[in-house]
């Protein structure tokens, strides 16, 4: 009779534990067909490129509740090609970090997506597609060495952040990767404001904390959407680094189970002037599946544009 008392007791503490802690498998798959005049380019499956949604994905991210409030947080996320089943060189490159959150907010330190990239996701009308004309003109992120290699600016190693708690629809999100990931010390900070249908954000990097002064190494970007029912609205002023800057619009439709979504960025500087143009549409099969069509117009200065589409299927599992 006691050992049955203490192996339901060790049953009983088992559950409790478990019972604070929680760990999701979630992911994206996502493949389809399309061209481009590049390079003489011909149709062709594609899977994790240009004229995807999206690139498949499997991720895993847990929360455990340590208690009075204070809950500790992991993400790990690795890319996967549906065309030959491949994995990046560095699996979980995509995301790959811990954090700690409570009243006061969220500290996470770890690869992750920066604070720009969130502040410019806030209001981008096609949910930062592959093919996001946005991203191709201006990027997400202009600060420091990891940005340039890795041209989207979206992801950082070592990126160290902190995250208001949410005040009333507003948060604020600082972040910075320490001297010994990357020489240039980025500094990055995003300011978003959430309510209702509208939404207002605004970020700032830098590309080493001691020369923000510095304009060649300072971006920041303004903008915002505005959902009037009948159609989604939006708007930024882009100045990453160097001498690009200009600006977006767009706007979104939904009608029944297809949503329609037209945006437009626009290098003003003589230097970069140039347009890009993309025309998506999108028709619901479920709430985690859709099929998709893009056209990307790439303009570039001085050279032919280059024409893309694809057509596409998303799940989000």
């Amino acid at each position: 009779m006691k050992k049955t008392l203490i192996a339901l007791a060790a049953v009983a503490a088992t559950g409790a534990a478990f019972a604070q802690s929680s760990v999701t498998l979630y992911g994206v798959a996502d493949v389809g067909v399309g061209d481009n005049n590049a390079a003489g380019t011909k149709l062709g499956a594609i899977a994790n490129s240009l004229m995807n949604n999206g690139s498949s994905r499997f991720g895993l991210r847990g929360s455990e509740d340590l208690g009075g409030g204070l809950k500790a947080n992991f993400n790990i996320e690795a890319g996967v090609s549906l065309a030959d089943g491949s994995t990046a060189a560095k699996m979980f490159n995509r995301a790959a970090f811990m954090s700690l959150s409570g009243g006061f907010g969220e500290i996470a330190a770890g690869r992750r997506l920066t604070p720009a990239f969130y502040s410019k996701a806030a209001y981008e009308l096609t949910g930062t597609a592959n093919y996001s004309a946005m991203a191709k003109q201006f990027n997400y992120s202009s600060a420091g060495a990891q940005a340039v290699a890795n041209a989207s600016g979206a992801r950082k190693d070592g990126l160290v952040t902190y995250t208001t708690p949410n005040m009333g629809g507003l948060t604020a999100t600082i972040g910075t990767v320490l001297e010994g990931n990357d020489g240039q010390k980025p500094l990055e900070m995003n300011v978003i404001y959430r309510q209702g249908p509208m939404v207002i954000s605004a970020q700032l990097d830098s590309a080493s904390i001691a020369n923000t002064a510095s304009k060649d190494k300072r971006g920041m970007s303004i903008g915002g959407s505005y959902n009037l029912g009948v159609a989604t609205v939006a708007a930024s002023w882009q100045d990453p680094a160097g001498a690009k800057k200009g600006f977006t619009l767009g706007v979104s439709a939904p009608m029944g189970p297809v949503t329609l979504t037209a945006d437009l960025a626009r290098a003003t500087d003589d230097a970069n002037k140039s347009t890009d143009f993309v025309l998506e549409a999108k028709y619901a099969l479920s709430k985690r599946t859709f099929a998709y069509g893009a056209y990307l117009k790439d303009g570039t200065k001085g050279a032919k544009s280059v024409n893309s589409w694809g057509l596409g299927v998303r799940h989000n599992f």
